[in-house]
Order: C-alpha cells, then sequence, then structure tokens
C-alpha cells in the first residue's frame, strides 16, 4: 500500500492494487478468525486510504478494503480509522453502502458500529436524504431489521418519518415504488405516524380495478406483494387506531387474494383487530383451494386464518382446525419428519365427524392435500388418515376425492409458477467454481460486500482464488514479516 500508484493517473493500476489488499485483509486464520495482518498495519492501510479522492473509479474497491479491515478488528484499529470514515462520508451513496456492509460484518455485538458508525449516520442521513432517498431508505431497511435503529433524537426521526411519508404519498404501483415500499414497511414499528399512511395504501391497493392473478403472474412487483406486506406491518404498528377496517379487508381479501399465502398471513397479523369475526363456514368456503394447495404456506396460512379471531367456530370446528394445524406446523426436516407422520396419521382417528358444518371436509382436504407433499413417509400417512376418514364418513370422503383425481386430467387446473420466479439467478451470489480452498472469514467478507450493493466487486470465488495467489506473490517480495504492510 505505500508503494500505491498515483489514483488520479494510474487509476486502473490502484484499483487493481486494492483488490489485492482487499483479499490480504479478509483472509483470516485459526479458530479465532484473526486477520493475517497485525493491527498496525490494517490501521497503516486506513490511514492512507483517507488520503486518496473519492474518484468513481475507486469508491467501490477502496470501500471494499476499508471494510475487510474494519471486520472484526481491535477497538484502536476502529479508532484510527475515524478519518477514514468521515472521509468516505463525503461521498453519500458509498458512506451508505459500507454502513450496511459493515452492519453484517459487525462482530462486537454492535459495540463497535453504535460508537463509530452509527453517530456518522445519524448526523449525514439527515443532510442527503433529500438528495438520494432511495439509498437512505435502503440503509434504514437494513437497520430497523438488525434491530440497530431506535431513533431517540426527536430531529432524526421527524427527518426520516418525512422521507417516508413523502415516499407514500407519491407511490404508484411499478418497480422503483414497490422496492421504496419494501424499505420502509420495516420502519412502521419505529414511526408509528406511518401507520395511517399504510391503511390507505391498502385501501387504495384492494380499489384498484385489475386481474390480481395475472398481475401476479407478470410482476414481482404485484399488487398481492404489496398488499400482504402492508398487512403484516399495521400488525406491528403500536397507534394504529383504525381496527374498524380489518373485517372489511378480510371479506375483500378472500375474494380477491385468497390463493396467496402472503397476503392471508398478513390477515392473520391482524386477527386480534377484528371486532365482527366471519363465520367459519363462510371462510372456508373461499380457502378450500387453499387448504388443498400444494404449496405450504398456503395451507399453512389458511389454517392459521381459519384458527385465528377473524373467523367464529364452535368446538367441533375449534377440534378439526387444531388437529390439522397441529400437523401441518411441524417441519419437513430430516429430524421432524416422524413427528410430521406421526400427528397426520391421527387426523384419520381425531377428526370430528358430522358434528358441523365444515369440520369433516376441513380434515379431508387436509389430507388429500398431504399426498402432493414430496415425501413417501408423508404420503403412507396421509393414505391412512383418508382411509380411516373413509370408514367413519365415506360419503363426506368419495367427493373430494373423486374431484381431486378428475383435476389431475384437466391442465387448466394444474398450478404454474410465475414466470419471473422460475430460474432466478441473483448476480450477489458468489459461486465457487472449483471447490480446491476454503476460507469462511473471506467468503463472508466478500457475501457482505456483494449484498450490500447491486454491482459485484469480486463475483468469483476462482477469481479471488487467482487474486490471493497474485497477493501472496506480492507478500513475498515485500516481505509479510516486516512492521510494515
Amino acid at each position: 500500500m505505500q508503494a500505491l500508484p498515483d489514483p488520479t493517473t494510474e487509476t486502473e493500476a490502484c484499483c487493481r492494487t486494492m483488490e489485492i489488499a482487499l483479499v490480504v485483509c479478509a483472509f483470516r486464520k485459526g479458530k479465532r478468525a484473526e486477520s493475517m495482518l497485525s493491527s498496525d498495519q490494517l490501521s497503516t492501510i486506513l490511514t492512507k486510504l483517507s488520503a486518496i479522492p473519492s474518484i468513481d473509479g475507486l469508491k467501490r474497491s477502496m470501500s471494499s478494503l476499508v471494510v475487510a479491515c474494519l471486520k472484526g478488528s481491535e477497538m484502536s484499529v476502529w479508532v484510527r480509522a475515524r478519518s477514514t470514515l468521515e472521509h468516505i462520508w463525503k461521498d453519500p451513496e458509498t458512506a451508505y453502502w459500507i454502513a450496511e456492509a459493515l452492519l453484517k460484518l459487525d462482530q462486537s455485538k454492535g459495540a463497535n458500529w453504535k460508537v463509530f458508525v452509527q453517530p456518522l449516520v445519524q448526523k449525514y442521513s439527515m443532510i442527503y436524504c433529500g438528495q438520494h432517498p432511495s439509498a437512505t431508505l435502503r440503509l434504514f431497511r437494513a437497520l430497523a431489521v438488525d434491530g440497530r435503529v431506535r431513533f431517540e433524537d426527536a430531529e432524526w426521526k421527524t427527518t426520516i418519518g418525512s422521507l417516508c411519508q413523502r415516499t407514500l404519498q407519491d407511490w404508484e404501483l411499478d418497480s422503483p415504488s414497490v422496492l421504496h415500499l419494501y424499505d420502509i414497511l420495516p420502519l412502521v414499528s419505529l414511526l408509528p405516524d406511518l401507520a395511517p399512511s399504510i391503511s390507505n395504501l391498502v385501501e387504495n391497493l384492494l380499489q384498484l380495478d385489475i386481474d390480481f392473478h395475472a398481475n401476479y403472474k407478470e410482476t414481482p412487483a404485484n399488487v398481492a406483494w404489496c398488499l400482504g406486506a402492508c398487512l403484516q406491518a399495521l400488525g406491528t404498528a403500536d397507534k394504529w387506531e383504525d381496527h374498524g377496517k380489518v373485517d372489511q379487508w378480510l371479506k375483500r381479501c378472500l375474494d380477491g387474494f385468497h390463493w396467496n399465502p402472503h397476503v392471508l398471513r398478513g390477515l392473520v397479523s391482524l386477527a386480534p383487530h377484528s371486532a365482527d369475526p366471519m363465520a367459519f363456514i363462510d371462510a372456508f368456503s373461499s380457502l378450500k383451494d387453499s387448504v388443498m394447495s400444494h404449496i405450504s404456506s398456503l395451507r399453512l396460512y389458511a389454517l392459521k386464518l381459519l384458527a385465528s379471531d377473524l373467523v367464529k367456530r364452535d368446538a367441533a370446528q375449534q377440534a378439526a382446525i387444531e388437529v390439522c394445524l397441529t400437523a401441518e406446523e411441524v417441519e419437513l426436516s430430516a429430524t421432524q419428519t416422524p413427528e410430521r407422520v406421526l400427528k397426520t396419521t391421527k387426523v384419520g382417528s381425531m377428526a370430528p365427524v358430522g358434528q358441523s358444518a365444515g369440520s369433516t371436509e376441513v380434515c379431508v382436504q387436509w389430507a388429500v392435500a398431504q399426498f402432493k407433499v414430496n415425501l413417501m413417509p408423508v404420503w403412507k400417512a396421509a393414505a391412512q388418515a383418508v382411509v380411516a376418514l373413509v370408514e367413519r364418513s365415506g360419503e363426506d370422503v368419495w367427493p373430494i376425492v373423486i374431484e381431486e383425481l378428475r383435476s389431475l386430467f384437466d391442465s387448466s387446473t394444474q398450478p404454474v409458477a410465475p414466470g419471473w420466479s422460475v430460474d432466478v439467478e441473483t448476480e450477489q451470489f458468489i459461486q465457487e467454481d472449483e471447490k480446491t480452498w476454503r476460507n469462511a472469514g473471506l467468503r463472508e467478507t466478500l457475501m457482505a460486500i456483494n449484498a450490500a450493493s447491486a454491482e459485484s466487486a469480486l463475483s468469483s470465488l476462482t477469481q479471488v482464488f487467482y487474486t490471493f495467489l497474485l497477493s501472496v506473490l506480492v507478500l513475498m517480495i515485500v516481505g509479510l514479516g516486516t512492521s510494515d504492510p
């Protein structure tokens, strides 16, 4: 780093040198994942970076090197990095990016980040939020999800709240606006004044005159996702008082979105606010296809909705939902599959037969749906449950089984995944082509660096490997054992 080329005249060479230094700084050794460089060497590198001008071609390489140096470093390194962090915050988008990356890699349980990065976030976010709203919202979403922000300062809270309000006022159903909504919703629990705006947005979404199912298949920025996410956010809002809308939303969502697990999950989160629950048979008539779905999350949240305070049930209906939900909630894993099989088998003997409207039917439909689970032990348990139900109430079972068999030969009823959800490849994923080496610390650092931005500084671990070989050659020349980096 002491022989770093002039960044103003040799930008490419300077960038390449930083990439080599990045690999060396990100590498970790031993069980304690210690850096290959000493604290003095890391501090010297950070001091050198504070004097490098913020040139477009160097921003990403310089920021990545800062992240690699600070990951898991001692307090003394962070103290000497103050001037470097202040220097980086002159460019807001790069500063936001590095703050998010350090958020993912801070190994001090948040202590270093809170002391050295959070004051900069608080100071500069109030300055930059008007000029860079998207980057600001993205950073604060990461902070809220990780529990790193409390908005203890009233002016800071007001500034970020105003930014969110302005964004919601100009909201439209398009990809940029949906991304903004994705960033804003985790802040609702921290900014309660956003709840009325989210409630109005729910009303506007439900009033759209479009084919919601076709819209879901066309784009990931769809009404169903927005609606479900808004409902879940309102479920976490402390000061939302317009609870009278919940029962109205339930009826409208069951009419238009009974096929979407995200919306059903949002409705379940609002169940404590229900004042006029829907009759069980009415809710179940809208959710029959969902209970028999091949999608496990859709079956789960359909049952949870039927078991929530949004629906009125008698004792038999309650028993029927509980026996199915108890089995559905068991995860299909190597350790829990036997429990799932046991509870699935019990549905045949514990289902209330002929006692209340819908109580037998929901058990039969759920048991038949278990044949859509891609696990043979569950098929055997489901077959045993259906046989037991046939013996107890064949007239309720056979119509459902026959109708399901007929649907297998009807191509129009076969589920088709949206085109945008099939074979999606994320550019931020680091793919290792050749499994010739391992270093968890390096991989973790590169994943955090790439996840903080749509751009990939080093997208392939194979590329990193060759960079590492070159860096080792450089270290052999200059001598790693010396006190100078």
